[in-house]
């Protein structure tokens, strides 16, 4: 009998063991749509900055992406982040999109 309890305790445990894998790939999974929306996001503003740079002398994309800069024109930012949250990412839903709006 001891026999049989032990057999069943171990096939209890390799169950358990397979639902927490699974519950585990359901997180790296998770994580995995996560990252690649942020590099969506990244790729989608380093073209849209890559475009108008033309319009932006002696600061390069990378400067503006991941610096602080002075806000010259507080009513045309304004309209550009309008303009974004509608038409491109809803800033509500997508977060991470604020660390490039108030850097």
């Amino acid at each position: 009998m001891a026999i049989l309890s032990n057999g069943l305790k171990a096939r209890r445990d390799k169950l358990d063991l397979l639902d927490e894998l699974m519950i585990f790939g359901q997180y790296v999974k998770e994580l995995e749509q996560l990252l690649s929306g942020r590099q969506y996001v990244d790729n989608v503003l380093y073209e849209y900055v890559n475009s108008i740079q033309q319009f932006i002398p002696n600061i390069a994309t990378n400067a503006i992406l991941h610096t602080k800069q002075e806000l010259n024109n507080r009513h045309c930012y304004r309209q550009l982040v309008d303009t974004f949250h509608q038409n491109c990412f809803n800033l509500n839903q997508n977060t991470y999109t604020l660390i490039y709006l108030y850097k």
